[in-house]
């Protein structure tokens, strides 16, 4: 009789534990607004852009391309980019995938990722080569000779301050038509 008594106290105690870390974890930390309140950084204070995208002096068999992004961090919390994966159009045709950073997979030893302080900014650049397989002379000649327009779509992994507080964001963009 006494066990059971033991075992539903316990109980009891477990479930008033998880209600306090239920509730409390989703509260502000002190000093800190709460999102959408006047003053609070906004949902999203990492802006990603597209720096540019330079491609470079053609060969016969390649084409070189730099692509260069930009996060500016408008809020006054630090923000962490986890990735930043993209993939590369030219006149509609998927040239290149990327991804700048990395995705967590399986148990995590370290982290690589991107810390932007509150109104900071980084630049993130890549670059890629673009063969020349001859199976199509005119979208070469086009590349070759600048006249194609580039499209970049992205998706960006980003949270405010802590990994482990949660708020994890996954944003899609798209950038372009730009022409060459």
């Amino acid at each position: 009789m006494i066990s059971k008594i033991l075992v539903a106290a316990a109980v009891v105690c477990l479930a008033a534990a998880l209600a306090a870390v239920a509730l409390y974890g989703q509260q502000a930390a002190p000093g800190e607004a709460p999102e959408g309140a006047p003053g609070a950084p906004p949902a999203g204070g990492l802006e990603i852009t597209l720096e540019s995208i330079s491609p470079g002096t053609p060969t016969a068999r390649a084409l070189g391309v730099e692509i260069a992004f930009g996060a500016e961090n408008r809020g006054e919390t630090t923000a962490l980019l986890q990735y930043l994966s993209y993939s590369v159009m030219a006149d509609g045709r998927r040239v290149h995938a990327g991804i700048i950073g990395e995705r967590p997979e399986g148990f995590v030893a370290s982290s690589n990722f991107v810390t932007i302080v509150g109104g900071g900014s980084a630049s993130l650049t890549d670059s890629f080569s673009i063969r020349n397989t001859g199976a199509d002379p005119e979208f070469w000649e086009a590349l070759s000779s600048g006249r194609v327009e580039w499209t970049v779509r992205a998706e960006a992994s980003h949270s405010q301050s802590s990994m482990v507080a949660g708020g994890e964001r996954l944003e899609a963009l798209e950038f372009g038509p730009i022409v060459s």
